[in-house]
């Protein structure tokens, strides 16, 4: 024991020697955590995902604003922590969590968790303004984001408050409008019309009209060409283009990334070769016919222009990958439907922002958090208690099932120890049988279905813990009640976070085996 407490103060002042790492996530929420300064940059992206759970990192990157031009500056994983060039606030190095590889069709998507990234990342452009889109198609992704987050239309009152704190409208559109309760009443009506849809297809339908916006999915660099001229270049797994600063709809120039030859950067100086009329050519036809043409923008920040080279260059080995994995589907799964994918995210979380508002303040429950919204007699505060309760049932049946198949298992045995002891007792002994022990080829049965269950119980006590920390917000309560509530909330709590440990734990065997 005198061990083990010298080695658990010695880990408190290795991690007090530690500096602070913060990562801004998608849906507001921030992930602290210490490491060493030599760690690699990798160790920092593999901790925020596996703390948010996604399977397809591929697709995501880490990134900050860089003061100089105002652009996101994307982190490179392979370097170690002490050689980036960080932003800090507080001593605390400031990090922010994107998607940085877009895809053509959600349907290629194998994770929930990934589709909501893309979902969250798609509202925060929306709501930057970095996706352009009329009034009328705000009103409908707003109303699509409030049916995602409450579900039916209960009363105004609900919808205003959430639509006040999430990131559902951009400032722009309420300065269109005389007031902010005609453009609220103009997404209730919205979203009065969407009541039964399902939280998955709320979301498939966010992202499909979001997909279609033009700029989805690119990534902008603002310089100016040899004259002085400012542009915007945009660079995607499509390629490189320019636009206009006033039109980022219709680029001016298109280059495919089979067009072109080679990118560059020296200095301030970003530079493509493009290979024109080389389509459907040998590599020797190239050569004899086809002519190259050299184009070049220029900034006043040499970091800006070896950003844009690497993301061309990162963008373009994206591109290449999926190449590869389309002429080989036997690489990758194939694409699912939509109703599979909307089955899946209408399951895997109550709601993407109820979580958020309850965790943003450091926890589940903060009882320095913002005023809730739930208050006793409305539907929503009913509906807290019956999510509750439909958790609690589900658990309860859960357990009867796991009593049936451990009654069945132990009626079997019963069953082959008689059978075997009739047969030793009715005939002669059968000489001793050698065995040989071998490794076997795949993980036993026992250890998936162990696995199964515990994704089960994860999935039911995440639900437990949702409703209790919205009961224990409810308004109006005597102090031993909400005494005895928070206690619940921290109880679940608990068990959620031993749950968490045992399920990682079997799945890093099943992964080793």
């Amino acid at each position: 024991l005198s061990y083990y407490n010298e080695y658990k103060s010695y880990l408190r002042v290795m991690a007090s020697h530690c500096p602070t790492y913060t990562v801004m996530l998608l849906d507001g929420r921030q992930y602290s955590c210490r490491l060493s300064s030599k760690s690699c940059t990798e160790d920092l992206f593999d901790n925020v995902i596996a703390y948010l759970g996604i399977q397809e990192k591929e697709y995501f990157g880490l990134c900050y604003i860089s003061e100089p031009g105002k652009y996101r500056e994307w982190v490179s994983l392979e370097k170690r922590l002490c050689e980036q060039d960080f932003p800090k606030r507080n001593h605390e190095s400031i990090l922010h969590f994107a998607v940085k590889y877009y895809i053509d069709s959600i349907c290629w998507l194998h994770d929930p968790t990934t589709v909501e990234q893309f979902y969250l990342q798609a509202r925060e452009a929306i709501h930057t303004e970095k996706l352009e889109c009329n009034c009328d198609l705000m009103f409908k992704l707003a109303a699509l984001g409030l049916q995602e987050i409450l579900g039916d239309y209960t009363y105004d009152d609900a919808a205003i408050k959430i639509l006040k704190k999430s990131n559902l409208v951009s400032v722009s559109v309420f300065n269109k409008f005389t007031s902010a309760y005609l453009v609220y009443s103009e997404i209730i009506r919205h979203y009065k019309s969407l009541v039964g849809w399902s939280r998955g297809k709320a979301i498939i339908n966010y992202l499909n009209k979001s997909t279609e916006l033009r700029g989805y999915g690119v990534h902008y660099y603002q310089v100016k060409d040899k004259n002085g001229i400012p542009w915007l270049v945009g660079m995607s797994p499509r390629g490189i283009a320019q636009y206009s600063l006033q039109n980022t709809y219709h680029p001016v120039l298109m280059f495919k990334w089979n067009e072109l030859d080679n990118v560059y950067f020296r200095d301030k100086k970003f530079s493509i070769e493009v290979n024109q009329g080389s389509d459907g050519m040998s590599a020797v036809q190239k050569k004899q016919y086809s002519s190259v043409l050299m184009y070049a923008w220029y900034s006043p920040y040499s970091k800006l222009i070896k950003s844009m080279w690497q993301m061309a260059v990162h963008q373009h080995q994206f591109y290449l990958e999926k190449k590869v994995n389309a002429a080989s589907r036997m690489r990758v799964p194939g694409a699912r439907s939509l109703n599979d994918i909307v089955a899946e995210l209408s399951t895997s979380m109550i709601s993407l922002d109820t979580v958020d508002q309850d965790s943003r303040n450091g926890g589940m429950f903060d009882s320095k958090s913002e005023e809730s919204i739930l208050c006793p007699g409305t539907p929503t505060f009913g509906s807290a208690k019956q999510d509750l309760l439909s958790a609690l049932q589900e658990q309860r049946q859960f357990l009867l099932n796991k009593r049936d198949e451990l009654q069945n298992t132990l009626s079997t045995l019963d069953k082959e120890e008689n059978d075997i002891r009739g047969n030793v007792e009715a005939g002669p002994v059968s000489p001793p049988q050698v065995f040989q022990i071998h490794q076997p080829d795949t993980m036993p049965n026992t250890t998936v279905d162990v696995v199964s269950r515990l994704e089960l119980e994860y999935e039911i006590q995440k639900k437990i813990i949702h409703a209790a920390v919205r009961l224990a917000k409810e308004k109006g309560m005597n102090k031993n009640v909400k005494k005895e509530r928070h206690a619940a909330v921290q109880r679940a709590q608990v068990l959620y976070l031993s749950l968490s440990l045992s399920l990682c734990l079997r799945l890093i065997l099943l992964s080793n085996t």
